[in-house]
């Protein structure tokens, strides 16, 4: 999905892999978005680094630039 904000463009999309899921997002400069967590898994993860406070929480606060968040399911 694409959506062409003031700021730029607003990108996410999603897929099924092996074991989870992984969200890609792009947000634009000076812009902010909210990601919420559909279901818990085992771990997640934002470009590679275990994020407690999604996990915990199950919502974050996404600032510019690009995501790439896994959710590991088993």
């Amino acid at each position: 999905m694409e959506y062409e904000s003031p700021y730029g463009s607003i990108k996410s999309a999603w897929k099924y892999v092996e074991g989870g899921i992984v969200y890609e997002i792009s947000v634009p400069f000076d812009t902010q978005a909210e990601f919420i967590l559909g279901s818990k898994g085992k771990s997640v993860s934002i470009n590679g680094a275990a994020s407690e406070e999604l996990m915990a929480e199950g919502r974050i606060i996404l600032y510019k630039g690009d995501y790439e968040i896994m959710v590991q399911l088993d």
